[in-house]
C-alpha cells in the first residue's frame, strides 16, 4: 500500500509503506472484508526478513525492501 503517487520533488522512487498496509489490515476486518485482510496481511508477513522483522517500505517490482531497517511503525501498526 503506497502512501501517496505523485512527485513529492525528492529523488527516488517510493515503496509500499508497511504502516499503510497495516492500517488497511485492520479497515478490512473492521467493515467486515476478514479474507482481504488475510490475504493482506499474509502478503505483508511473506516480506519480512529472515529474522521476522519489517522494513518502512518494500518495493514489489524489485521485490526488496527500503527504507530503515527494522522499523517501528511497521511492527506498531
Amino acid at each position: 500500500v503506497y502512501r501517496y503517487h505523485h512527485d513529492d520533488g525528492l529523488p527516488g522512487g517510493e515503496g509500499g509503506f508497511h504502516l499503510c498496509a497495516a492500517w488497511l489490515v485492520e479497515a478490512y476486518l473492521l467493515i467486515g472484508k476478514r479474507s482481504d485482510a488475510e490475504a493482506l496481511f499474509a502478503q505483508l508477513v511473506n516480506v519480512a526478513g529472515p529474522t521476522g522483522l519489517l522494513s518502512e517500505e518494500y518495493d514489489p517490482v524489485a521485490e526488496r525492501s527500503l527504507g530503515n531497517h527494522p522499523q517501528a511503525y511497521s511492527h506498531l501498526g
